[in-house]
């Protein structure tokens, strides 16, 4: 066999690229024709960081647009989130406000049954804010974790000996695992930060400092880990395959968004019902083509 008539194993072309580095440059253009992505260590570093970048950009804005409060220079964006939450959930708001109204009214005696019955339907309403409060702190901290364990899974570099299928599995129950962990750990100077607690104690990576989801993933997969091309990326959806649920690909997908998807939480469902799993190769690819420009929510 011979790299000459089509016939080359893996092994000659890695040879010929050997003893031909520029080689290279032709075998990274053949995969790209062929639809594939293809990036330098330090291309995925860059590439991840600006799609993080836009994420947290986008809920930047959001926040501001929803409460006109600006993020502090130096601020993250959850304890951004989080300052401007807590400011709603101190503050008297109108529809508070006039609860307080009418329960003084009708305390003092100078109640109606309308009133009454106002003071009850305002309650109720209250009732729904609050929980809308929660339910958006919840999301953003879910959010946060979420991100945290992306980054991690996309440093890592998995031995290709294992089967992409057990790989995923792995993956999936470490980040269930992990999720499990995540708390929210309140600091002295009254930011909060997500810690992994396990055992009443928060983890530590062998710096002695609070571990990150990439610390955690490192160790609970480390049996599967390709230790000699570690932090070059890849991850359970990074290496191919349809990376789907249900075998679709993404030339499943239409070639423009229905009316219907008006923001990113519905273009996750939207991708999800073509069969594309979050993380993947896939979701990621149709998700940045799809969803430049899109609200949060």
């Amino acid at each position: 066999m011979a790299i000459t008539d089509n016939t080359f194993t893996p092994e000659e072309l890695d040879a010929a690229i050997a003893a031909n580095p520029a080689l290279k440059d032709h075998v990274v253009g053949g995969v790209k024709k062929l639809g594939y992505v293809a990036r330098t260590a330090d291309e995925e570093t860059s590439f991840i960081g600006t799609k993080t970048k836009e994420i947290y950009d986008g809920l930047d804005k959001d926040i501001f647009d929803t409460s006109g409060i600006a993020r502090n220079p130096t601020e993250r964006t959850y304890d951004y989130a989080k300052r401007v939450i807590g400011k709603f959930k101190e503050d008297t708001t109108p529809l508070q406000q006039k609860i307080l109204d009418l329960e003084k009214t009708i305390a003092d005696g100078n109640g109606n049954e309308t009133m009454k019955a106002q003071l009850e339907a305002l309650q109720k309403k209250e009732e729904q804010y609050q929980k809308d409060l929660t339910d958006k702190d919840t999301k953003l901290f879910q959010k946060d974790v979420m991100l945290d364990i992306r980054d991690g899974v996309r440093g890592i570099k998995f031995d290709p000996s294992v089967k992409e299928s057990v790989v995923k599995v792995l993956v999936d129950n470490a980040t269930q695992s992990i999720i499990s962990m995540a708390k929210e750990q309140k600091n002295v100077d009254g930011s909060t930060t997500v810690v992994y607690v396990k055992d009443g104690k928060t983890v530590l990576n062998d710096k002695s400092l609070p571990a990150t989801a990439a610390d955690i993933l490192a160790d609970i997969l480390k049996d599967v880990v390709d230790a000699g091309h570690q932090g070059q990326g890849g991850g359970a959806g990074g290496q191919g395959g349809a990376g789907g649920q249900g075998g679709r690909k993404p030339s499943a997908l239409p070639a423009t968004l229905p009316a219907t998807v008006k923001n990113q939480g519905q273009l996750m469902d939207w991708l999800k019902e073509f069969g594309l799993a979050e993380g993947s190769k896939e979701y990621d690819e149709a998700y940045d083509k799809f969803g430049a420009g899109l609200p949060l929510r």
